[in-house]
Order: C-alpha cells, then structure tokens, then sequence
C-alpha cells in the first residue's frame, strides 16, 4: 500500500459476531496477540499445499478461507487471497462468475455452514472443529460458478457461429479457397492466389484487385516484386 512504511497488524484488538435480535455471541475468534503466528502457520502450510497439489484445489480453498475468517474475521483479505490460490491452481472464474453470487443467492446455507464447533469460542472448540458441512457447502458452489461458465461459454460459442456462417454467406467460392492461404501466413502474393485457383497471374492480379476495393483483403506495396496482401479485418474472426 502506497505510503505504508510498515504492515498494519490484522487487528490490534478482540472483535465478536453478535446475534442483533439476542445480542448473543455467536463467534470470539482468537486473541489479536495470536493472529501473526496463526496467519504465518497458514501462508506456510497454503504455500506447501499450492506446491504438492495433493488436496483438490477447491477444498484447499476453502481451507484457506476457513482458517483466516476463524482468524480474523476480515473478509476482504479473506476473498482475494483465496482467490489467488484458486487462481495459481488453474481454478481462476476469471471474472465470468463469482461465488459472491452464490453466497449472495444462499445466505441462510452460509451461515449455517460457518456454524462449526461446540463453543463460540475459538480456542474451546473452533479450532480443530469438523469442517465436512463448511467444505462440502463451497464445493457447491464452485460447481454452480462452473456449470453457469459453460452455459455462457456455450451461448458465446453458438453466436460466434451464426456470426461466421454470416460472414462465409457472402464470400464467393474463390474468397472461401483463398482463406486457406491465410491461416499459415500473415500475407499472400499474387503468384500464390494463381497457383491456388489454377489461373493465369493477370487474372489473379485483376481478381485481388477487386478484393482490395471489397476490402476483403488489403494490398501493401504497389510494385509487382514488392505486392502483397493481408487479409481484411472484417474477415479474420473466420481463421
């Protein structure tokens, strides 16, 4: 953080999850005094885990994600650290989906999901509590983020091909055989399109002509040494 000489500390004093209608305490996380050695024991245990690789990669994210809201409570931290660790094991929604949604969609499950241990207390039975409802609850909701991923992935991949077909609509026969030329090689020369079409070289050189003022494709050089052709922009999308 810009202008920040040192770390802040994650927080310098106790904080609590109340209940608002008893005003109960649900949570006491542990004591500030502890947080650095816990949060330190973690980034060493995530860092080793993200190397082997050994526990899928959503549970090890929501490992993480358990062990620093029991730590600190901070969600913030919380969202884009474990969203690096999914990120580093090639989890990354890539900004598609979110499981903010998801959350946002079940929040009675979240809560009960968070609601582990037999004390609400930290040390007398947060730490070391079964987890099983917690992990099996974000699994879910990796598996919605992922599945509405491929609906929008398969809507985009439908569209792009009504939009290709569109565009191959209006090439003629010796535009579609021309394309194949294009997919090894930026630009094509003339000689290339009468080898190809099995012209005669003037032909083929009034035939690119008509292409340019179409823009299908696009001439560099004037020269019959130095011309050229790449293919135009409206058409690219094809290769």
């Amino acid at each position: 953080m810009e202008g920040k000489e040192r770390p802040t500390p994650y927080r310098d004093g106790q904080n609590v999850i109340k209940d608002n209608s008893s005003n109960a305490i649900v949570y006491m996380p542990p004591e500030a005094k502890d947080v650095p050695d816990l949060i330190g024991a973690l980034v060493i245990w995530i860092n080793h885990e993200v190397g082997n690789l050994e526990l899928p990669a959503p549970i090890l994210q929501q490992l993480l994600t358990t062990n620093l809201l029991l730590f600190t409570l901070i969600t913030m931290e919380m969202r884009l650290l474990t969203n690096l660790v999914l990120h580093k094991t090639n989890y990354g929604l890539k900004g598609v989906d979110s499981l903010e949604e998801y959350y946002a969609r079940s929040l009675p499950a979240y809560y009960q999901a968070l609601t582990i241990g037999g004390s609400h207390n930290y040390y007398l039975g947060r730490e070391g509590a079964d987890i099983t409802d917690w992990v099996m609850y974000f699994c879910v909701g990796m598996a919605d983020a992922f599945a509405n991923i491929c609906v929008k992935a398969t809507e985009a991949a439908d569209k792009e091909n009504v939009d290709n077909n569109t565009l191959v609509r209006e090439l003629d026969q010796r535009q579609k055989r021309v394309l194949i030329l294009f997919v090894d090689a930026k630009y094509i020369t003339t000689q290339q399109v009468a080898d190809l079409l099995g012209i005669h070289r003037r032909t083929a050189l009034n035939l690119c002509k008509r292409w340019v003022v179409e823009s299908f494709i696009i001439q560099h050089g004037k020269s019959n040494k130095s011309r050229k052709y790449e293919l135009g922009v409206d058409w690219l999308k094809l290769l």
